[in-house]
């Protein structure tokens, strides 16, 4: 979330942002609820400034002054209690809008109508060639009865897999490989609950626009995470780190759940865009200094 004194200084680099990243957010009514609240705040003060001189007037005063004194005191209680549930309101309408302003992308970064504006920086390797048409996964598991998607859709849904024989032995083979990997690179790796609160999301904003996209448990008030990132993300929530103490290298796992709302007829054939999957993933805490190298694998 950006700091709502860059955001009071800098309209036109956010509303240039909000533009770029097509999020539906009016920057002006963001600005107008900002004051607002301003507005409440010093009204606030100005009663409780007011109060405490009232107060000070009971000393020394006649018994009629007295009672003047305590019926205003009566009513300015009354005016800031009213003005305090205006005050929660406008904290509320405010809180919403900021928790819409996109980061302001790099200048370098390509603007560009969907994916297709993608520009390729790097390349590794060299794709392999081959003499016969190569079969996808779908096919190869087919051939060897790796995994069963029919009866498993019957008992689970559409979007659902269940793998078998050797392909169990490669993805747990896959994952252990990965996080080998992380923790020969320095990264203490960790395993997390794939449920998380609604504040771990909103930290890594994926609520609130994200919220169709996942699972909810209401009798529990708890959500299923679609990424390790989001509870790894809120582990430190709160906490105040010395610079000395970062950058914290975190190699997580955990399985992750994703109900692919508005997917439909978009990557159906095989293990892609699946509701649910296991997953490792690198999560770095790290000064805010992009010329800082960090480790990666």
């Amino acid at each position: 979330m950006l700091d709502l004194k860059f955001i009071r200084e800098n309209p036109d680099a956010v509303k240039t942002a909000v533009k770029q990243k097509r999020v539906g957010l009016n920057v002006d009514e963001l600005l107008a609820a900002d004051q607002a609240l301003l507005e409440l705040k010093k009204k606030n003060q100005t009663l409780n400034e007011e109060r405490n001189a009232n107060s000070k007037k009971m000393k020394g005063a006649s018994a009629e002054e007295r009672e003047a004194v305590i019926k205003r005191g009566r009513e300015i209680g009354q005016e800031i209690d009213q003005l305090k549930e205006a005050t929660d309101a406008a904290e509320k309408t405010l809180q919403a809008y900021l928790m819409l302003v996109p980061m302001i992308p790099s200048p370098d970064s390509p603007i560009g109508p969907d994916e297709s504006g993608n520009i390729e920086v790097k390349t590794w390797g060299k794709k392999p060639e081959f003499t016969f048409k190569p079969k996808d996964h779908v096919e190869i598991i087919n051939a060897r009865g790796w995994a069963d998607m029919e009866r498993i859709a019957a008992v689970a849904g559409s979007r659902s897999y269940s793998l078998k024989g050797d392909l169990v032995l490669l993805e747990h083979s896959i994952l252990r490989f990965s996080l080998e990997k992380l923790k020969a690179k320095g990264f203490t790796l960790i395993t997390v609950p794939a449920m998380a609160r609604e504040h771990a999301f909103i930290g890594t904003g994926h609520f609130p626009t994200g919220r169709d996209q996942v699972y909810y448990l209401p009798e529990d008030d708890i959500y299923l995470a679609g990424t390790v990132e989001v509870p790894l993300n809120a582990l430190h929530a709160g906490e105040i780190l010395s610079e000395d103490q970062l950058p914290i290298l975190y190699g997580g796992v955990s399985p992750c759940f994703r109900r692919e709302a508005g997917s439909a007829g978009r990557d159906v054939r095989g293990l892609i865009r699946v509701h649910q999957f296991n997953k490792v993933e690198q999560y770095i805490l790290c000064k805010n200094d992009p010329g800082r190298e960090q480790p990666t694998p």
